[in-house]
């Protein structure tokens, strides 16, 4: 039978043989939470959750809200919560309160560090075994690694590293490797900023575009930012383990980034961080802490206070309806030979960030995904100005299949999916990416 192209055009492309099962996508998305903690115990939440299509939440135990969460097929990425005087002996009961919800049901995703240690511990005066940090940091990792690898229920789970705090100094004088034997994966919060490491860059109607654009990879994207300076400043230390990024969004305070932008940059980190190698990719957050409009920590939820979908909360939701494939053994995709040529339009020559993904499903299908990954807003004065970006139009060509069907999808500005049938032209179809 011939197979289908299906185009997602996210919100808003060379040619490239590396083909992704959907479902490795898929289960990258995850969600940073306080079930059980900061988050009421209301239905609606869980609902919610269930609805976004999202399997795994990342955020401190509570194991009796991961033992419910794996009777609804949620795996749980748990934080190791630290206590102001966190010793290796409370760590080891910790670690079997763990192997106990695992027990009664609870689905374990991986095992992360504390967070943030650089910006908690030295501001709520954590310590481990009497060590501030950072001396007791490596000692806590240690025992974690060692309890968990040590242990026949744990030691097939990932431990991730901790994440630091982009807000705070990385960790003194770290190597490059220096904590790769100490987890699997590496942790970051790769939150989008404006980046004026670099130099001065006119672009998208800004005199320095990178320093005033906040899109997904300004701070990540080592083919996109001359100086991306998380990369340089947090990742050496897990190096070559892969990373995860463990918490990163848009908030959408008052005068800042609107929930339309949010929207369509949400998807986008999602991508971007899984186009660059990321392993999990948490989404902060699910729900707004409070509803005062000016205050930063409550508007970070991609549903709203009152438990009402935003527009990020739609386009993630119709992302993943399209992307994940039906229950079964894990597929391994055959390649597929595309090129994406991409047509500049006035000023917006840098077709090379038109970037693209290629996914398929067992079923055959194909999914390009590509997407413009440009600036949407001016940072350099509040309100915060959205840009005028041109859509570019752009032709997707293969040589090496028989495709009877291209269905393109499209994201409006709420989030919501549409899908039409596209015309092909031979071995090529047109499109416009946002």
């Amino acid at each position: 039978c011939q197979m289908r192209l299906l185009i997602l055009l996210v919100l808003f492309a060379g040619v490239s043989a590396t083909v992704f099962w959907t479902d490795d996508f898929v289960n990258s998305v995850c969600l940073s939470s306080h079930f059980g903690r900061a988050y009421p115990d209301h239905p609606i939440l869980t609902q919610r959750l269930v609805e976004s299509g999202i399997r795994t939440v990342r955020q401190e135990p509570n194991f009796q809200w991961m033992a419910t969460f794996g009777k609804m097929n949620i795996s749980w990425i748990m934080i190791t919560d630290v206590s102001k005087t966190t010793t290796s002996t409370s760590l080891h009961h910790y670690f079997q309160e763990l192997k106990s919800a695992i027990a009664n049901g609870a689905l374990l995703n991986a095992i992360e560090g504390p967070n943030e240690p650089n910006g908690f511990w030295p501001k709520l005066g954590i310590t481990y075994n009497g060590m501030p940090y950072p001396h007791g940091l490596v000692p806590m990792m240690t025992d974690i690694w060692n309890f968990a690898k040590s242990d026949p229920v744990l030691k097939n789970y990932p431990i991730m590293g901790p994440a630091f705090s982009i807000g705070a100094p990385p960790y003194p004088n770290a190597t490059v490797g220096e904590w790769s034997h100490l987890c699997n994966w590496g942790g970051m919060h790769p939150y989008p900023t404006g980046n004026c490491y670099n130099a001065p860059f006119a672009y998208a109607g800004l005199d320095n575009y990178f320093c005033y654009s906040n899109d997904p990879i300004n701070n990540i994207g080592s083919d996109y930012s001359p100086d991306p300076f998380i990369m340089r400043e947090y990742a050496p230390p897990y190096h070559p383990n892969p990373l995860t990024s463990s918490e990163t969004g848009y908030n959408t305070r008052a005068n800042g980034t609107s929930e339309v932008i949010q929207g369509k940059y949400i998807p986008r980190i999602l991508l971007e961080n899984f186009r660059m190698g990321f392993l999990r990719i948490c989404i902060y957050e699910l729900w707004d802490q409070g509803t005062n409009p000016d205050d930063v920590e409550q508007n970070y939820g991609i549903i709203r206070n009152d438990f009402s979908p935003k527009p990020a909360f739609t386009a993630v939701q119709g992302l993943l309806a399209a992307l994940r494939d039906q229950d079964g053994p894990k597929f391994d995709p055959v390649n597929l030979n595309v090129t994406i040529d991409v047509t500049p339009v006035g000023s917006f020559t840098l077709t090379k960030w038109v970037h693209h993904l290629i996914f398929q499903k067992r079923s055959g299908d194909y999914f390009i995904v590509f997407w413009h990954e440009v600036g949407l807003e001016s940072t350099k004065v509040r309100p915060w100005k959205p840009l005028s970006i041109p859509d570019l139009p752009v032709r997707i060509s293969w040589s090496d299949r028989v495709m009877s069907t291209a269905i393109l999808h499209s994201w409006d500005d709420n989030g919501v999916r549409t899908s039409k049938k596209a015309s092909v032209e031979g071995s090529s179809v047109k499109s416009e990416v946002q």
